[in-house]
Parts: structure tokens; sequence; C-alpha cells
């Protein structure tokens, strides 16, 4: 009997739940479609960023590709460094704003800055 008394409050409340979630659903869709449209009229960069390791901390990717040469009979190459390079299509108002995207991006996700460095290169992007 308990049952069927709490069962309108209990459906009363998934139906809230279930309008307020559509309704941030397309509210999330909406601004992502406007953002969208504002992105097609802004200048769009490419961000080159290389990632290398420090030159105090040891290569071991560096070094085998260094052996490796040297079973090929290439003695003249002296040191070899392995590490990234990334690009990345940032659209952004101006040169300014591209390169501090891609060094948030640098900063938080693409290098360690314990073991790595990193360089950050801006062009435009042609539109071809």
């Amino acid at each position: 009997m308990s049952y069927l008394f709490y069962y309108p409050i209990y459906f009363i409340k998934n139906f809230y739940d279930v309008i307020r979630k559509s309704i941030l659903f397309f509210e999330h869709k909406i601004s992502i479609l406007t953002l969208a449209a504002l992105k097609i009229n802004m200048p769009q960069f490419i961000a080159e960023i290389d990632v290398m390791p420090h030159k105090a901390l040891l290569d071991p990717q560096g070094k085998a590709v260094l052996m490796g040469l040297k079973n090929l009979s290439i003695h003249s190459v002296n040191d070899v460094r392995v590490g990234k390079h990334i690009q990345l299509n940032i659209t952004a108002n101006n040169e300014q704003e591209a390169f501090e995207i891609a060094e948030k991006a640098c900063k938080n996700l693409l290098h360690n800055p314990i073991m790595e460095t990193y360089h950050i290169s801006i062009h435009p992007h042609n539109n071809q």
C-alpha cells in the first residue's frame, strides 16, 4: 500500500529528471552548433610542437637509432635525440591566442615537464 502512495512522487521526480536532462542535452548541442558557426569565419592556425627529452637525461631511443646507424656504416652521425612532433589545427582570433592555446595543451597534456622540453611554432593555415 505504501508503494502505491510513493509511486506518483517517484514518477514525477523521474519525469522531471528526464526533462531536465533533455534540456541540458539540447542546450549543449545548440552551444556546439553556435560555436561551430562562429568558428567558420575565424582564422585557422597550425601549431607545430616539438617535444624533446632534456639534454641531461639519457635517451635510450636515440642510442638505439645511433647504434642502428653505425650498423648501417653511417659513422658521421655523432648523437641522436628522439622526440615527438605534434601538429595542432587551431581556430583562434590571432596568432597570439593560437600560441596560448598550444602552450596550454603542452603544459597540461603533451609534455612531461620533468623529462621533456617543448618548442611551439605557429603558422597560418592555408585553406586550399
